[in-house]
């Protein structure tokens, strides 16, 4: 059900609730040399209102109303939201709701984020497998505003001033860029409805604002970083078109992602775990911004292995663009997405993405029960002209994290 731009997703569970404010401003959008202020705003929200005189106190009243608060900064979005029980889920409006209309920030908060996020920029270089996505998206669009972790430098970081703030909430909450979404078995009130209605655009014949948009620029096919690690992180990317040219691919795409690097039977991690011991999982991903997106499969493994496992991801995608999967083969992983799937989005933050996504930044509504009914609708025909559409291996990028250069990358046979 949608009202203006806010929507509500009627939910089975009982017990929770998800209500949350989105903005279709993200990263993608911080002005050059100001990286990271999307996210640097992101940590003021609910820094302090009228009745909440600091963030501690505006924290304590969340935890202690029964509600939980956190928010998330993405290229093409920035969404906060709440998880409670259903019958506090007005509190937690009121709560967001009274954060919109009073945001309140002084020099001292600035400094004490700043201080912060410098901290949250050191925990995600210290953590490779998450690291090296970032070096696979900078690899991917080098200097383009999609190439960094949101995250900004210290030097961009540095730069931001008050007014900078200032500007940029005025700008990210204006009417034509926010919507709220709920998720819940039980409806808010009218009232509450013809207040959030009122906080954004009521014209449902403009949606929200999807800003001016650079395109993608240059690309670097290897990009390494040296860590005297013992092992090797890679990322191996395909570089895929912006969402609308997307969207009507995405599922069997999905079923790829799946089909390569999912679950025990995955091909990737039937072949180079449970046969070859070189690691211990592959991961797969998809993301699909309105500028550009990507296919990914990321793992870690030896030096020694690298030019093997990356024939391995080679040879098993251009499996899947010379021969058609049969019927059992489709079958089997069909199921195996539909299981995967459900275990992913009964997590309350994944739900959220799924639905925020879809009706924010895909521009449809389509529940989690539909698109798995979707999967089967799926053919040994897609797949493979998909494979043969966007998995080209002539447009294969490599990022790697360890002890390793681009020279030892380019040994690889199939590099």
């Amino acid at each position: 059900m949608s009202t203006g731009n806010y929507y509500y997703i009627k939910t089975p569970n009982d017990l929770i609730s998800v209500i949350s404010l989105w903005s279709s401003r993200g990263s993608s959008l911080d002005p050059k040399g100001k990286e990271g202020l999307s996210h640097f705003f992101e940590h003021l929200f609910l820094n302090k209102t009228a009745t909440m005189p600091n963030k501690i106190a505006a924290l304590r009243k969340i935890d202690g109303a029964g509600l939980f608060f956190n928010a998330y900064t993405r290229k093409n979005s920035v969404y906060y939201y709440f998880i409670q029980r259903a019958q506090d889920q007005e509190e937690a409006y009121k709560i967001l709701i009274q954060g919109l209309r009073e945001f309140d920030v002084e020099e001292k908060d600035i400094y004490r984020e700043r201080e912060v996020i410098f901290n949250e920029q050191n925990q995600h270089v210290s953590n490779p497998a998450a690291y090296v996505w970032s070096l696979a998206d900078k690899g991917l669009w080098r200097d383009s505003p999609l190439s960094g972790s949101g995250l900004g430098t210290k030097s961009s970081l540095s730069s931001i001033t008050m007014e900078d703030i200032l500007r940029y909430k005025e700008f990210l909450f204006a009417k034509e860029n926010i919507g709220f979404l709920t998720i819940s078995s039980l409806k808010v009130s009218p009232g509450l409805v013809q207040e959030l209605v009122q906080l954004t655009t009521a014209d449902e014949s403009s949606p929200m604002s999807s800003g001016d948009y650079v395109n993608a620029g240059g690309s670097n096919k290897i990009i390494c970083e040296y860590r005297p690690m013992d092992a090797v992180f890679l990322a191996l990317s395909f570089p895929l078109p912006g969402l609308a040219s997307l969207v009507k691919d995405k599922l069997v795409l999905d079923f790829i992602r799946n089909y390569l690097a999912s679950g025990w039977s995955s091909r990737l991690i039937e072949r180079l775990r449970l046969e070859k011991n070189y690691t211990y999982w592959v991961y797969g991903g998809i993301e699909s911004f309105r500028e550009a997106g990507y296919f990914r499969v990321s793992l870690s493994t030896q030096k020694k292995n690298i030019a093997e496992v990356v024939g391995i991801v080679v040879e098993e995608i251009e499996k899947l663009q010379q021969e058609l999967l049969d019927s059992a083969q489709l079958l089997h992983h069909k199921n195996a997405m539909k299981a995967h799937l459900l275990k992913h989005y009964i997590q309350p933050e994944n739900m959220l993405w799924w639905y925020g996504w879809n009706i924010f930044l895909a521009k449809r509504i389509i529940t989690i029960g539909d698109y798995l009914d979707s999967i089967d609708t799926i053919s040994s025909s897609e797949v493979l002209a998909a494979a043969q559409k966007y998995l080209s291996v002539n447009n294969l990028h490599i990022a790697a994290l360890g002890s390793i250069s681009e020279a030892d990358l380019h040994a690889s046979p199939r590099l």
